[in-house]
C-alpha cells in the first residue's frame, strides 16, 4: 500500500467514525453499549473473532509476569464495562490482557432508574450512576466456569485473558453488614476461581 492509499484509508475511516459516532449518539448511551456489545458478539460468535483479534491484538513481545499469572500484555479493562462475565471472548477479541468483571453484588439487583448513564461530549466522558446493576454473584460465577470449559474445550485456543472481579454489597444491605454481602461474594467467588 503506497502513501496515498494510507492516506485515503484514513481518511475513510475517519468519516466513518464521525458517521457511526453521530448515528449512535441519537440513542442512549446504555443503550448503545449493549447494542455494540450484542453486535461485537455476533460477529464473533459467526467466524469473525480471529479477523477482529489479528487487527487489535497489541503487536510485539507485551507478556509480563506478576504474582505468577502471565498476561498477554499490560492493557486491561476496568470493572463495569462487563458487569455479568458476558463479553469475554469479544474482549479478548479486542486485545486487553486482563479484565475486571462486575461490580458483583451476592443477589441480583437492577441498579439506579433510567437515565443512569450521561455523556458529557465536550470532554470526550460518561458519568456512570448506575447502582451496581448485576445479575448476582451465583450466576456470575456459572458463566464463568462455562465460558472456562468452553475455552478449555477449543483445542489450541485456550484463552489467556485474566478475568478479575470487583465485589459489592446489595442496594438494601445495612452499611453495617456490608461485610457479610463482601464474604459471600468472595467465598463464591473463591470458589469459582478453584474450580477454574
Amino acid at each position: 500500500m503506497n502513501q496515498k492509499q494510507r492516506l485515503s484509508s484514513i481518511i475513510f475511516a475517519a468519516n466513518m467514525y464521525k458517521l457511526l459516532r453521530s448515528f449512535l449518539f441519537l440513542f442512549s448511551p446504555e443503550w448503545v453499549h449493549y447494542f455494540s456489545m450484542n453486535g461485537l458478539k455476533l460477529l464473533c460468535d459467526i467466524g469473525f473473532k480471529k479477523m477482529i483479534a489479528k487487527s487489535f491484538t497489541p503487536k510485539g513481545n507485551l507478556e509480563f509476569r506478576i504474582w505468577n499469572l502471565e498476561f498477554t500484555n499490560r492493557v486491561g479493562l476496568g470493572a463495569g464495562f462487563d458487569k455479568n462475565a458476558r463479553y469475554l471472548n469479544e474482549l479478548e477479541a479486542l486485545g486487553f490482557g486482563f479484565v475486571e468483571i462486575g461490580t458483583v453484588t451476592p443477589l441480583p439487583q437492577a441498579g439506579n432508574d433510567k437515565p443512569r448513564l450521561f455523556r458529557i461530549p465536550k470532554d470526550k466522558a460518561l458519568i456512570n450512576r448506575m447502582g451496581f446493576n448485576n445479575d448476582g454473584v451465583e450466576v456470575v460465577a456459572k458463566r464463568l466456569q462455562a465460558w472456562q470449559e468452553k475455552q478449555s474445550a477449543l483445542v489450541n485456543l485456550k484463552s489467556k485473558i485474566i478475568i478479575g472481579g470487583n465485589i459489592g454489597k446489595n442496594k438494601v444491605t445495612p452499611n453495617e453488614d456490608a461485610w457479610k454481602d463482601y464474604e459471600i461474594c468472595f467465598k463464591t467467588s473463591l470458589l469459582t476461581l478453584i474450580i477454574l
